[in-house]
């Protein structure tokens, strides 16, 4: 069954760094391609970490050789990967956020203290994690951790409510009723994206983290921006040696080109219809306990 599963066909790697996993893949059909594909995940982590791998080529190769075996014996499931914010909502939610929370004139004002980062990261002088840690830190710095929760709980309540694209709960709603598992994957605050996450199923949100220290917002960030790179290396740290057998990823910018890199389906906002969904549901909860 596994026979073909590293094909030589276009092949992805150049140099002598790469025999080591060429025979491993080659081998995997013969010694057991989960623990085969599992040992040789963990050298491309080793790999990547020294600069040697290509991420995305070579990931999707090992995903493929450790799936094949998962899908048959059932211990994989299928994975739907979601953007939040112009994905599944209408609009940036952290403006929105924002707003709701310290009203217009505290947002404007923040604004106009951040315009050199948030101008420099439209020219290209800043990065985007530095531009939205002053623009937070402008409007939201100081505020102890639990206005800030009580803020966020009221808005994933409320008002984000009315951001959501109804086509895309319904999405979401699919993949869930199908058993696969759901993570979201945004740039956007942990803070509240995990209280609307809960009430839709997610089982986990790759986000970005906002620092306390002292029970109070630092005006820091507490992880990287959750974009571009940083989500498909935050997707792939959560999957660890444990690759779904399919991945479906919904983007809607070039902030998602890498996460849509690694899925066997993918779908970008105004690219296409989004694609049909696998009628696999993955094991069943009693399959899962033995």
């Amino acid at each position: 069954m596994h026979g073909d599963i590293f094909s030589t066909r276009g092949r992805l790697w150049a140099g002598p760094h790469d025999c080591d996993l060429v025979l491993l893949g080659q081998r995997t059909h013969v010694e057991g391609a989960a623990e085969r594909a599992g040992r040789q995940f963990e050298l491309f982590l080793c790999r990547y970490a020294t600069g040697v791998a290509r991420p995305y080529e070579e990931y999707a190769l090992i995903k493929r050789a450790y799936c094949a075996s998962e899908t048959l014996s059932g211990h994989a499931q299928i994975v739907a990967a979601f953007d939040f914010d112009g994905t599944i909502t209408t609009s940036d939610s952290l403006r929105d956020f924002v707003r709701n929370t310290v009203g217009n004139a505290r947002l404007v004002s923040g604004i106009i203290r951040a315009a050199p980062w948030l101008v420099g990261r439209l020219i290209g002088t800043c990065d985007r994690g530095s531009a939205k840690a002053h623009f937070l830190s402008a409007t939201l710095g100081g505020m102890t951790r639990h206005s800030l929760e009580t803020a966020a709980q009221q808005y994933a309540a409320n008002r984000l409510l009315k951001l959501i694209r109804p086509e895309m709960a319904v999405r979401v709603q699919e993949h869930r009723r199908r058993g696969h598992r759901l993570v979201l994957v945004s740039a956007s605050p942990a803070l509240y994206l995990e209280i609307w996450a809960r009430s839709m199923g997610f089982e986990a949100v790759l986000a970005t983290e906002l620092e306390f220290r002292d029970d109070c917002f630092s005006g820091r960030l507490a992880s990287p921006n959750c974009w571009g790179p940083e989500k498909a290396r935050r997707l792939q740290q959560w999957f660890g040696s444990n690759p779904p057998p399919v991945l479906y990823v919904y983007g809607d910018s070039r902030g998602d080109k890498e996460i849509l890199a690694l899925a066997d389906h993918g779908w970008l906002r105004a690219h296409g219809r989004m694609p049909a969904i696998d009628a696999w549901r993955g094991p069943t909860p009693q399959a899962r306990s033995t």
